[in-house]
């Protein structure tokens, strides 16, 4: 990553043209300041690890067990076609907030009532992360779904996107209240790449 490049004959330009080239070989890594924690008794945790970040050929890969408990007094549910629960999304430390490592495809409709989870509920369940590993595949094409993730060791998390469903009767079957952050993501955990 190239942060500021000023080419020149002064001592400063040639100082900053050797950390450009240095950083565009990938031989150095930015300092981030350390990510957030994370709520102290979290609905969402992590199970298991550490995890390692599989790169082959041109997919990345990485499988991260999760559960989570509903103490609210609400179902929670995720809004969008599927007839199942969305699985969390996972994002990393940039230094300054919290941004996601890859997208996703979805559909533009509304499946009524929206699956959930019940108040009082626990779940547990992995998230498989199995995607390209750069936006144009090894064939030319542009890859829909990419990471576009840190390729080094990183502070990460996971955030569920849900939401209070009340009802399923008109009109309210079409609102969704937002409930605090704090309810939808677990503490920070760090994770980097094999061999790296």
């Amino acid at each position: 990553m190239i942060h500021h490049m000023r080419l020149g004959f002064s001592t400063l330009g040639a100082r900053v043209f050797a950390v450009s080239v240095v950083c565009l070989t990938g031989a150095c890594r930015q300092s981030v300041a350390g990510a957030p924690v994370g709520p102290a008794d979290p609905q969402l945790t992590v199970t298991g690890g550490p995890f390692t970040i599989e790169r082959k050929q041109s997919s990345v890969s990485v499988d991260i067990p999760y559960r989570f408990v509903n103490r609210t007094s609400a179902p929670l549910a995720s809004l969008g076609c599927s007839r199942s629960l969305a699985p969390p999304q996972l994002e990393w430390w940039t230094g300054r907030a919290w941004q996601g490592t890859y997208g996703r495809i979805v559909a533009l409709c509304l499946t009524l009532p929206p699956p959930s989870i019940a108040p009082g509920s626990t779940i547990s369940n992995t998230l498989h992360v199995r995607i390209a590993a750069d936006s144009i595949a090894p064939d030319g094409h542009r890859a829909l779904v990419f990471w576009y993730g840190p390729h080094h060791a990183a502070e990460y998390r996971l955030r569920f996107d849900l939401c209070a469903y009340h009802s399923t009767s008109e009109p309210d079957k079409y609102t969704c209240p937002r409930i605090a952050e704090d309810a939808l993501v677990s503490r920070s955990f760090r994770m980097g790449f094999a061999g790296g």
